[in-house]
């Protein structure tokens, strides 16, 4: 028996620690970027507070109340989500929450309660929550699942314990993720640097096909250096596939131009078709362009983030234009 992902071992222990003094916090802030784990850990976390018979400061996975939490059925037990992706959590679930919390436990000795994400809920569902950790239940855990800590209310931070999750060493993130999904060192990097280190977020790009993604991507911009396609032609191409994921990989993508263009290095480039592009536009483009078309990616990418609802066919071209200007700017100075 072990934690979810072996990266979660360190705070396993610092659980067991505080079980073992009997100091349980009430309210716990389980506060880390995305794709790390934070949700599988909670779910662990809940089967450990309610197993009758802990094995090895594990739960046991044989006792009534571990069968009725696998069969997703312990009535002691509940989460708390928005309704659909995106959304908020809204004071009625919140409210739903605080009437589950006060009642006496069915089954074991307490409950417990996951609400995530927590940063999700409106200033109403902040404010009922409130109430709840200002007089906690004897026999009750919530247990509050947070990507954005600094978003929640500093009222409800300051009553919680908060168990912070960063991001895992990369190489212990690349041997996980090549034996995960058999891939080679350099795949698991590649996806690794995607996902800006968060390697649930790199399984999550490697299910969506992000490798195939990439190929077809950079097959596209020799495209239109060799004016084979036109910017339109590729935008119309990319603005099916996920934006947010495109928007990334050009980021990296440009990131790698720069630090080329700085070190001669292309350390993060692993085929040959990428390489030879990479030192073609690193040798035609000036810094000062380059670092022009990372900030218009970037501007791009906080557009997306703040769901500004951007027309993603005219943002992709203008980002295509910017790409074949690279080298277009400098070939006319030349002439």
């Amino acid at each position: 028996m072990g934690v979810p992902f072996p990266w979660q071992a360190g705070i396993w222990q610092q659980v067991q620690q505080v079980q073992q003094t009997g100091r349980m916090p009430h309210g716990i802030i389980l506060s880390g970027p995305k794709g790390v784990g934070k949700e599988a850990f909670a779910h662990y976390l809940a089967r450990f507070l309610m197993c009758l018979a802990p094995v090895n400061g594990h739960a046991c996975q044989t006792c009534k109340s571990c069968l009725l939490l696998e069969a997703c059925s312990h009535p002691d037990v509940r989460i708390f989500a928005p309704e659909d992706d995106g959304r908020i959590l809204k004071v009625d679930q919140i409210r739903d929450l605080n009437e589950f919390i006060v009642k006496t436990p069915q089954q074991g000795l307490r409950k417990v309660a996951i609400l995530h994400p927590a940063e999700a809920m409106n200033a109403n569902a902040a404010n009922a929550l409130l109430k709840t950790l200002e007089e906690p239940s004897a026999d009750a855990v919530l247990i509050l699942i947070s990507h954005a800590t600094g978003q929640l209310l500093p009222t409800i931070r300051s009553r919680c314990q908060v168990w912070s999750f960063p991001l895992p060493d990369r190489q212990e993130s690349t041997h996980w993720l090549q034996a995960k999904l058999e891939l080679q060192a350099e795949e698991a990097g590649y996806l690794l640097q995607v996902a800006q280190g968060a390697p649930l977020l790199a399984v999550a790009l490697a299910e969506n096909s992000a490798l195939e993604l990439r190929s077809s991507m950079l097959a596209d911009l020799a495209q239109l250096l060799k004016r084979e396609a036109s910017p339109f032609e590729v935008a119309s191409r990319w603005q099916k596939q996920d934006l947010t994921l495109i928007l990334n990989w050009l980021y990296q993508w440009s990131a790698s131009l720069i630090a080329y263009r700085a070190t001669g290095r292309a350390d993060r480039i692993y085929d040959e078709s990428g390489r030879a592009m990479l030192e073609y536009v690193a040798g035609k483009a000036s810094a000062e362009m380059l670092y022009q078309f990372l900030d218009r990616i970037a501007e791009a990418i906080r557009e997306l983030q703040a769901n500004q609802n951007p027309n993603v066919q005219l943002l992709l071209e203008s980002l295509l234009s910017r790409w074949l200007a690279l080298i277009a700017r400098r070939n006319r100075r030349s002439t």
